[in-house]
């Protein structure tokens, strides 16, 4: 096969929706179809239904109105999930290489060669010697045109040099990976407050880490303190702020916010902090009296939104998207006046000149228990709820936030020993939702992972019943939080004393292929709320561990191999 043929075949897997022809007039249900042009794409992404189409068109098709169908499979709504960084990546390298090719068919006809010899290439060869070319310097040539062509070249070679330079990265990181995990890593710590290290010092009462793990939130009771997560994982302040309602770079430059909040409810002279969450733009924090506040990190922490309830505030947490804040709250019944656990969503929605709060959306459970905690899930669509003396968890559907559906729900469990806090974590896998985590500080609670059902329901009443998978005897009944690798083969464990376990698990119901390992210790705590936060970064090649002592705990298992000598081995449970 020659040399031409290879690249057509391969320019054929980036041959995809490229511009608009035309627009189709309305369907009977108002529907908009689009006839697409296809050719060679440099910026694909996939959309939410699957397919994948160059990143300009969606833009452009999003752009006629929310009922534009997708132009290959014609559902309706077109919402990016995110690059397809392979096919980005093989287009660059495809250019790289038809320049090379261009650059050489020239130097070799203008210096009188046949052209019959170079293009019979074998697909190999030819990578050798762009290899060779884009690491040796460019080498004089007499002729005018040859000059050109390699000066339009390098730019290209940069490009595909950058591009081939981040793949190979990427899969000698996930080499190292498959080596290591989950067995060994490097461990690293980061102080963000020296005086942290005497022993009467004030802990902070709450820490967040960003979904992204972009950044993380220290929160003591009248301060916070946002900081960036660099490349090199050391932690840089971004933006900090007080209860009182001042913002700024740091706190030796903090100022007063200019112009009124949204809400504008005049804030306590004396309100604490209690709950925050943070994303990679906003942050939220609320606290005792009913507050809750909302906060711009692109404008150093400027509040920007401010509202107050007449009931306390049990806990709050915040979508991946930063498009829906949850604050479970205990109010009363209207007709008994009787304890009533309520949900209120308050959406956020994006313009291009501000941020608006719409009109709250409230919903009450079919139980008096109180909420004890709120967890979205990974792409915001389901939230897991717990209540605290009952030991339910329950899975609220937001596939409508303005319509929120009850879709599945637990038996209860009492325990009324003094040292029981419940249910204190129930994740669902993401991507997943038919498996979630639970965990428990109860007598005789070890962790446990249960089949929701979630997705076999049918039926707008029907609600679904759990089935318990795997019980971790092994871990005890003490464990705070929980946090499931995006890869879905491993769950980071915390316990009251601070010890991370990781469980590795590529099935979870095969105990052969079961491990678990002791990751690292950090601080301890002695609610839940006070326990330390964990996030796996979006390749799963990290854990991040963020405790109250503002100590920044980075377990790196795709740094090196095992041989090296920053890599340590973690202890075995199991």
């Amino acid at each position: 096969m020659l040399l031409d043929d290879v690249l057509q075949e391969l320019e054929q897997n980036i041959v995809l929706a490229r511009e608009i022809l035309s627009v189709g007039r309305p369907d009977g249900d108002g529907t908009v179809h689009c006839k697409v042009k296809y050719g060679k794409v440099e910026d694909a992404s996939m959309l939410k239904c699957g397919c994948i189409v160059s990143e300009a068109l969606a833009g452009a098709m999003a752009g006629l109105g929310a009922a534009v169908a997708c132009p290959v499979c014609g559902q309706v709504g077109l919402e990016i999930v995110g690059a397809v960084r392979p096919l980005r990546s093989l287009y660059e390298q495809l250019k790289f290489y038809r320049q090379c090719w261009a650059g050489e068919r020239l130097t070799t006809a203008e210096e009188g060669g046949t052209m019959s010899g170079g293009r019979q290439q074998t697909l190999l060869g030819l990578f050798h010697k762009a290899a060779t070319r884009a690491a040796s310097p460019l080498h004089e040539s007499g002729a005018t045109g040859g000059a050109a062509v390699r000066a339009g070249a390098e730019a290209g070679r940069s490009g595909a040099a950058d591009s081939l330079a981040w793949t190979s990265m990427a899969e000698e990181r996930e080499f190292y990976f498959a080596k290591c995990f989950p067995m060994y890593r490097r461990r690293q710590q980061f102080a963000t407050h020296a005086k942290f290290l005497r022993t009467k010092s004030k802990l902070f009462v709450q820490t967040c880490i960003s979904p992204g793990c972009e950044r993380f939130v220290l929160l003591s009771e009248t301060k916070w303190e946002v900081y960036e997560i660099t490349a090199a994982d050391k932690p840089a302040l971004l933006c900090c702020g007080k209860a009182t309602g001042e913002y700024g770079p740091s706190f030796s430059r903090l100022r007063e916010p200019s112009a009124p909040e949204l809400g504008q409810p005049r804030l306590p002279d004396r309100w604490k902090h209690m709950y925050c969450r943070i994303s990679k733009e906003l942050l939220v924090i609320s606290g005792t009296k009913g507050y809750i506040r909302v906060f711009d990190l692109l404008q150093n922490g400027k509040p920007i939104y401010t509202h107050s309830t007449a009931f306390p505030i049990r806990c709050i947490d915040m979508d991946p998207q930063g498009r829906v804040i949850a604050c479970g709250i205990t109010g009363r019944d209207r007709a008994t006046g009787a304890d009533q656990a309520l949900i209120v969503f308050q959406r956020i929605v994006r313009t291009p000149d501000r941020i608006e709060f719409p009109p709250q959306i409230t919903i009450a459970l079919p139980y008096r228990d109180p909420i004890n905690t709120l967890q979205f899930s990974s792409d915001g669509l389901y939230l897991s709820c717990t209540t605290a003396l009952e030991s339910r968890f329950l899975v609220i559907s937001l596939k409508s936030v303005t319509e929120p559906r009850l879709v599945m729900k637990s038996l209860r469990s009492i325990d009324t020993a003094l040292e029981s806090e419940g249910i204190t974590s129930a994740k669902i896998f993401p991507g997943n939702p038919n498996l979630m985590c639970v965990t428990s500080v109860a007598f005789n609670s070890p962790p446990i992972v249960v089949n929701t059902k979630i997705e076999s329901i049918d039926g707008v009443h029907t609600v679904a019943q759990p089935t318990m998978l795997l019980r971790l005897e092994e871990l005890g009944s003490k464990i705070y939080s929980c946090e499931v690798s995006p890869r879905n083969d491993a769950i980071a464990f915390l316990d009251r004393n601070g010890t991370v376990y990781l469980m590795f698990a590529p099935t979870i119901m095969d105990n052969e292929t079961r491990r678990i390992v002791a990751v690292d210790i950090v601080a301890n705590a002695y609610r839940a709320r006070e326990a330390a936060c964990m996030k796996f970064n979006s390749d799963g090649h990290k854990l991040y561990i963020l405790d109250r002592k503002g100590i920044l705990h980075v377990q790196d298992f795709a740094f090196a191999l095992p041989q090296h000598h920053e890599v340590t081995k973690c202890k075995q449970i199991n």
